[in-house]
């Protein structure tokens, strides 16, 4: 824009200052022909030469003007495609802002994109979060649980052996009791500590025999005390024991029978009391 003033300005200048100085010269030119015509007549003459100088002088002048002049619209025209080359600059650059502006509205909607995407994904990481801490909670409960059942496991493995233990006894006892039976029209009156069995004649008055099974840890002893229940008295008693048990003593205790024994095997051993009881 600057460049383009500037060459405006030459050209209005020069228009207006070569026709005035051409205007000048010329008027210069007749006046001095005006006023030598009668004091020096002839080509040859004063005022002839010094127009002819007058002349000359002013066409170096105009020659030096022309220059000038073509120098100018050489500048002029430098200047021209100095602008026209800035000017197409200037829309290479315009064009390249518009790009750019395109790509940044692209970029922006990608960043918006992005942001959307990423507050997504942290709400999904918000909620992964909650699950796991809930499942990890689950894991908690499952393995106190797990514990729990394991205990409990332990607890009726144990009570497992015990009973099988009781049981191998009550097949050992009842086993001695098939073959120690007593006829037909008595009854038993005594099962001594082996497993034989004393029989009496019935009288009318039924008999039953209770028994219950003792057991023991190993390297432990105490009394196994068994009494008849209310409403029937004491017949007698007797007791069987597995390995490892020994018996210090065995005999009525009031309405029942107690046996006194110890356990010096390395696991647990049972002993077996029994009472006869009868209605009274």
């Amino acid at each position: 824009m600057r460049k383009n003033r500037l060459a405006g300005v030459i050209l209005r200048f020069l228009s207006l200052i070569v026709p005035l100085t051409i205007t000048l010269m010329l008027s210069a030119g007749q006046s001095a022909i005006a006023a030598n015509t009668q004091d020096f007549p002839g080509v040859n003459g004063v005022p002839f030469r010094t127009l002819q100088g007058e002349v000359q002088n002013l066409q170096s002048q105009v020659d030096q003007l022309n220059n000038s002049i073509n120098q100018l619209e050489a500048d002029l025209a430098a200047l021209q495609g100095q602008v026209a080359a800035a000017l197409a600059q200037i829309a290479a650059l315009q064009t390249q802002i518009n790009a750019n502006k395109a790509q940044i509205t692209t970029l922006q909607n990608q960043v918006n994109t992005n942001n959307t995407q990423i507050t997504t994904l942290q709400n999904q990481v918000n909620t992964n979060n909650t699950q796991i801490t809930a499942l990890q909670n689950q894991v908690n409960t499952n393995t106190a649980q797990i514990t729990y059942l394991q205990g409990q496991l332990a607890s009726l493995s144990i009570q497992q052996t015990l009973l099988t233990s009781q049981v191998n006894a009550l097949q050992a006892f009842n086993a001695g009791l098939i073959s120690h039976s007593c006829a037909a029209g008595s009854s038993i009156r005594q099962i001594n500590y082996d497993g034989t069995t004393v029989c009496e004649i019935d009288t009318g008055n039924d008999t039953t025999i209770y028994f219950q099974i003792f057991n023991y840890s190993a390297h432990t002893g105490h009394p196994a005390d068994l009494y008849c229940p209310d409403n029937s008295r004491f017949i007698n008693g007797g007791y069987s024991f597995t390995n490892g048990i020994s018996i210090s003593a065995a005999l009525p205790l009031g309405n029942g029978y107690t046996v006194q024994a110890f356990n010096s095997a390395d696991s647990v051993r049972n002993v077996t009391v029994l009472v006869t009881c009868s209605p009274l």
